[in-house]
């Protein structure tokens, strides 16, 4: 056997034993399918927790979108019930025995006469005005609620429109020229009760703030409503400063939006004068259908309110 040199056992001395190149394999796997394996758990929850966020997210959103076209909707269903009841009232009125029993009508005075209005203006509270008159004779037959100006309610368009077809009238809201308050006008005929003929009108004048009441708005949730008539012109809401403007003055993106949808039923994102808001817009198509009243109604949030439960996801 040939001797070993130097050379060869200094070379044995620096040769890794064979069971140690094993050991630093198996650990270098061993690290390798350990990551792979917190990978594999770790991306499918991150991808999963992800899916769910935006899930979620997208079904508070449209929960949100969801509840403010329903509350719009129950505002309107308010607006129309009071309207009717306001149309019912006036038909109770023209049927009273005081003006249309020739016997009752000849033995109440005129003063018994506008006691019972103004009783019925008292019970009620919602009524700042109530006159029965003859328009064929310009006479003041009785009255409720304050000075009247006979020619000018003569000459008004539901006088007009009643004396006409001869049917009740419904009209725009205007402001009331006693007080300036945006009030809304209802007249009807009365009809003697022996010949059916129109002897009489009898008009109601109902306050526009009422609505305010009557909505309920609470201003804790941003909330504010805009009535609009006919015309486009802001008759009710809960910021009394936009009265009498046109909806392309206060909010032209929106009014824009509201013609490009042909005044369907919408609910849309819009900044308006540097204010971010979610608005839905209900035409009214029953007040139309029945009154000829073409009114819309807008009911607005700002996003920053209206989309929080969203926001607090994140947190």
């Amino acid at each position: 056997m040939p001797e070993e040199t130097e050379f060869s056992l200094h070379n044995r001395k620096r040769q890794v034993p064979w069971w140690r190149f094993s050991i630093v394999g198996f650990t270098s796997l061993r690290t390798k399918a350990t990551l792979l394996a917190v990978a594999i758990g770790t991306i499918p929850v991150v991808l999963v927790g992800t899916t769910a966020y935006f899930t979620a997210s997208k079904g508070i959103e449209e929960q949100i979108v969801q509840s403010e076209k329903t509350n719009a909707e129950d505002l309107e269903d308010k607006l129309n019930l009071f309207i009717t009841e306001r149309f019912n009232d006036v038909l109770s009125l023209s049927k009273l025995d005081a003006f249309t029993n020739p016997k009752v009508r000849d033995a109440v005075t005129t003063e018994e006469k506008s006691t019972i209005l103004k009783d019925l203006m008292e019970s009620s509270k919602i009524y700042n005005s109530i006159v029965v008159y003859n328009p064929k004779s310009n006479e003041l037959l009785a009255t409720g609620g304050g000075k009247i100006d006979l020619q000018q309610i003569l000459q008004a368009d539901y006088s007009q429109s009643v004396q006409e077809t001869d049917r009740p009238a419904i009209v725009d809201p205007r402001p009331n020229t006693a007080t300036g308050e945006f009030s809304f006008f209802v007249a009807a005929p009365v009809k003697d009760k022996t010949t059916n003929k129109t002897i009489a009108l009898v008009r109601t004048r109902t306050p526009m703030p009422l609505i305010n009441n009557l909505f309920g708005v609470n201003p804790e949730r941003g909330q504010e409503f805009y009535v609009t008539d006919s015309q486009g012109e802001i008759t009710a809401s809960s910021n009394p400063k936009v009265l009498q403007k046109k909806l392309a003055e206060i909010f032209p993106n929106l009014s824009s939006q509201i013609q490009k949808a042909g005044k369907q039923k919408l609910t849309t994102i819009a900044t308006d004068n540097g204010k971010r808001q979610i608005f839905t817009y209900v035409p009214n198509k029953e007040l139309t259908k029945t009154y000829g009243l073409n009114w819309g109604l807008i009911v607005a949030r700002p996003t920053a309110i209206a989309f929080a439960p969203q926001r607090q996801l994140l947190i």
